[in-house]
């Protein structure tokens, strides 16, 4: 089979799309990658075009029957998506679902979201978010520098956790960071702190744990599908949880246990 993967490289480089694109790589499918330039071009030369969420709202060209897309953030369904300065991809709510729409097939991170999809006949199937072992990884003889860390976008449904967190525990690195800098100031934290959206497990929470220190997320029903449910405390392996209704006491909380 042929399968076009299409995401945008240009804008962050590190996108999640890398990770599609590897895992089609390793199996015996030809893979090619097309940018969002290249997918306005209509030559329908594959078999599958398979469209990886990368926050750019541009048109689905092919015919349905070969779409296929992957919608990463469910949570963020009404975002107007962001403008890429090369393409004029343009601002409109909720492009995800019109994407998902042209597709015969949608791939979703939020399994509610998925499920939401599936009451409106849209062949719809639920695929959790994973991390990259060979991206995200244990530095042997990292000094600790932090007593905790965040890595990544913070949203003002974030701050009053964090703002606690740092309030409380002022030895920290708060921040985006990519690629390799990201996995050293994880290496270099005692503690790395995630907070998810939507009810679901994200990325965050493996790739933290991928280098092998101990991880503070908030709790989601979905944590016991991956955690082992038989366990009656809140510590589950090295990773810990706290109540994210009452946001960030617990979280406080949780960082001195």
């Amino acid at each position: 089979m042929k399968i076009a993967v299409i995401f945008d490289k240009e804008a962050r480089p590190d996108t999640i799309g890398n990770y599609y694109e590897a895992a089609l790589r390793r199996t015996e499918h030809e893979v090619t990658h097309l940018s969002i330039q290249q997918s306005q071009a209509k030559r329908d030369e594959h078999d599958l075009y398979l469209f990886i969420d990368d926050d750019f709202n541009y048109q689905n060209l092919f015919p349905k029957k070969k779409s296929a897309c992957v919608i990463i953030d469910g949570h963020r369904l009404w975002s107007p998506g962001a403008f890429h300065s090369n393409y004029g991809t343009g601002h409109e709510p909720f492009w995800r679902v019109k994407r998902a729409w042209s597709c015969e097939n949608v791939f979703v991170s939020q399994a509610h979201i998925a499920q939401s999809f599936q009451w409106f006949d849209m062949n719809a199937h639920h695929l959790p978010t994973a991390a990259d072992p060979t991206q995200w990884y244990k530095i042997l003889g990292m000094e600790k520098k932090y007593d905790w860390s965040y890595v990544g976008n913070v949203y003002e449904e974030k701050k009053p956790v964090i703002t606690a967190l740092q309030k409380a525990f002022p030895n920290c690195w708060v921040g985006k960071a990519h690629g390799r800098e990201a996995v050293e100031i994880m290496n270099q934290s005692r503690v790395n702190v995630n907070i998810s959206f939507g009810n679901d497990i994200n990325m965050g929470v493996f790739e933290r744990i991928m280098t092998g220190t101990f991880t503070l997320t908030n709790y989601v029903k979905k944590i016991y599908d991956i955690f082992d449910p038989k366990l009656e405390t809140r510590n589950i392996s090295h990773c810990y949880y706290f109540d994210q209704h009452t946001g960030e006491n617990s979280a406080a909380e949780a960082m001195e246990i």
